[in-house]
């Protein structure tokens, strides 16, 4: 699933690729990595997560 660009729409910011790992035996996560990246670079340019170890960001103010 693609993710559009953080804080706002400006068509400069990077867009980001979102893919969600489910398991029966544990939390699922969900992986986030710039679209843009390829080879090496993708597999050192991501953030993961898993299921209930993050928030709405509305959900931050």
């Amino acid at each position: 699933m693609q993710v559009p660009p953080f804080y706002g729409s400006d068509a400069t910011q990077p867009t980001y690729d979102a893919e969600i790992a489910r398991y029966e035996d544990a939390p699922d996560e969900c992986t986030i990595s710039p679209t843009a990246t390829e080879g090496e670079e993708r597999l050192t340019t991501w953030l993961s997560a898993q299921d209930g170890s993050y928030v709405d960001l509305d959900g931050m103010c």
